[in-house]
């Protein structure tokens, strides 16, 4: 039997997103395609009440939200779709660091949370990166160093060999695939789990 469509299944909760992103984003709007839902249009970045630039954007939602994490694109051709600018072939975004899930986007969150939140923060490095060649917010590596980085900041070591031990191995496979070209796909992975998920878990987490 197939599952019903999330916002025909929960009507007043698609309905009040439009109202409330209507209000907020008056230039961003729903779309369904193939049964899937698109939140598109001109994303701005204000500095008070002055709109300093804008993106081209396109939201695409999970099939099951609000499970999982709606996938952005910047779909103007502005930023060029290399590693260097946290951006896939596809357009996709890399918003965060996928171990900071819970960090950027806790349990509870909503979509105007997801927007004025990550969202937000990463046009406003592209916009900030093309002015100066730097990031505002810092920038995490690529691969597996990204992973230590990580857990050297949480656990105040530097050796490598040291927190390789302190953390079960599968943690660190687990990890490292999900960072092995130089970012996650939101699309490949965060369909999956629910908002706030804490996966892949601190070092007492148990693999199956």
């Amino acid at each position: 039997m197939a599952r019903v469509p999330w916002f025909i299944a929960k009507p007043q909760f698609f309905r009040d997103l439009e109202i409330e992103i209507a209000r907020v984003y008056p230039e961003l709007h729903f779309s369904i395609r193939n049964q899937i839902v698109w939140l598109s249009g001109s994303f701005p970045l204000r500095e008070g009440k002055r709109i300093v630039d804008r993106f081209q954007i396109g939201i695409e939602f999970p099939p099951r939200y609000p499970q999982g994490f709606p996938v952005v694109y910047e779909v103007g051709g502005r930023i060029p779709r290399t590693p260097d600018r946290h951006t896939y072939p596809s357009g996709e975004a890399c918003l965060f660091f996928p171990l900071q899930l819970t960090e950027v986007f806790p349990e509870g969150s909503t979509l105007l949370d997801f927007l004025s939140g990550p969202v937000l923060s990463f046009f406003v490095g592209q916009s900030y990166f093309e002015l100066t060649g730097e990031w505002p917010f810092g920038e995490w590596p690529h691969g597996e160093k990204a992973i230590f980085d990580y857990y050297s900041g949480i656990l105040g070591i530097k050796d490598r060999s040291v927190i390789a031990r302190k953390l079960r191995h599968c943690h660190l496979e687990v990890a490292a695939r999900l960072h092995r070209d130089y970012h996650f796909s939101m699309k490949q992975w965060g369909w999956r789990v629910r908002p706030g998920a804490r996966w892949p878990g601190p070092p007492n987490w148990r693999c199956g």
